[in-house]
């Protein structure tokens, strides 16, 4: 069992509570009126039968979802980054069906310094499984070249010259405690 570090932007956790994937065809009821929704609910369950994190149904259903037009940088990056995975290294956890945390509480203090507010809680959390990638990679880069090379190199967990590491976080994870801030 691992001991990791999280940092919650949106949501209050239960200290002992167990945390899994949710199913597409049970966690999405506005969904359902969508024309496509069994396209949809036949892709997912295809290419994520465990199911999506928070993280996976931000960005494949929610964001830029109610809107016409191309999508930001946040949602592209993140399909490049899943097509690479998907054709290169499918044994590693997508981070659509990911949890994301740190190695030390240091690295979940900078994240929420960096990314997050001051409030923000950090848990610390148990797992069976996880990887070790560097968020520095976590970009498309001037070219469709740099951003495949970035995709690839994220990966493969190779470090960039100065690495921020996360970790990308099997299911189920269990909240040990709110750490005190």
């Amino acid at each position: 069992m691992a001991t990791l570090y999280t940092v919650s932007r949106n949501v209050t956790f239960d200290e002992g509570a167990i945390l899994s994937l949710k199913r597409f065809d049970t966690a999405v009821k506005d969904l359902s009126a969508l024309s496509n929704f069994q396209e949809i609910e036949e892709y997912l369950s295809l290419n994520y039968p465990e199911g999506l994190s928070r993280h996976g149904f931000k960005y494949l259903l929610e964001k830029n979802s109610h809107q016409d037009g191309p999508i930001d940088n946040d949602t592209a990056m993140e399909m490049l980054f899943e097509m690479v995975r998907m054709l290169k290294f499918p044994q590693k956890n997508s981070r659509f069906n990911s949890f994301f945390g740190f190695e030390s509480l240091e690295g979940a203090r900078d994240f929420r310094k960096k990314s997050g507010k001051p409030g923000d809680p950090i848990y610390k959390i148990e797992c069976q499984h996880y990887f070790r990638m560097d968020m520095n990679w976590l970009r498309l880069g001037a070219s469709p070249l740099k951003g495949l090379m970035f995709a690839q190199n994220y990966w493969k967990g190779i470090p960039s010259e100065d690495p921020y590491w996360e970790c990308l976080i099997k299911f189920p994870i269990q909240i040990v405690e709110e750490v005190v801030n």
